[in-house]
Formats: C-alpha cells, structure tokens, sequence
C-alpha cells in the first residue's frame, strides 16, 4: 500500500454475548467480515463465558486462519486439545516401527538372556 494504514494492521473489536438472541454464527459473520476486509478482529465477552472466551482466544491467536469453528469447540477451545486429536496422516500402506508405537517407550522390556535359548535346547538334546 502506498499511502495509509495497511488493513492488518488496523484491529477491529467486536463486543459478543451482549445482544440477547445472539448467537455464534452472528461472531462467525463479523469474524469472516473482518476478515475478509483484511483486518485484524479482536473479540470482547461482554459476559465471560467458555465460549466467548474461547472465541477470543481463538481470534486473537489467529487459530481462525488455519482451524475450523467446530473443530476448536469439540477441542475444548484449547489449540493443544486441536492437534491431539488429530488423526494419523500416515499412508495406510506404510507401517509404524515398533520402537516408535504409542507407549512402546514408557513399558522397557528386559532383554532375553543370551545363554538361556542355548542352556535350553542343549538340554533337550541329551
């Protein structure tokens, strides 16, 4: 831009969960507005709730560009309950080794004894 203010670097707020009926696709609309604008939407819960808070937390951290609404609800409006829950993006023709299996590293097994396999079929052959 040659002349002005750019748009990202303009930060609009948004006041959510002050109307009675609102509802979050009424955030979602002036969120995707925003936006769409190119500026920067900033979220203020008139009344602090899981869900306003989690709406501005997901604004303001820019999680909005890159997660969807519905996948930030059922995470607990929490980015670490997003990735955590994320489905394993491996090919289903590749395998995984087995060092690198969930909880393989927090159960060690013991290691067979080297002379007990041999102590064993000599044994046997007697």
């Amino acid at each position: 831009m040659r002349y002005g203010v750019p748009p990202d670097a303009i930060m609009v707020y948004i006041l959510i969960g002050y109307w009675p009926g609102e509802t979050e696709a009424d955030w979602l609309y002036r969120q995707a507005q925003l936006r769409a604008f190119g500026a920067r939407p900033y979220p203020m819960p008139y009344v602090r709730t899981p869900a306003t808070v989690g709406f501005q937390r997901w604004c303001v951290g820019a999680y909005d560009k890159r997660i969807p609404w519905a996948q930030w609800q059922a995470a607990g409006y929490r980015p670490e309950g997003v990735y955590a829950r994320q489905e394993d993006g491996r090919d289903r023709d590749q395998t995984a080794l087995p060092l690198w299996q969930q909880g393989s590293l927090a159960t060690p097994t013991e290691p067979e004894a080297f002379g007990a396999a041999a102590g064993e079929e000599d044994a046997d052959a007697e």
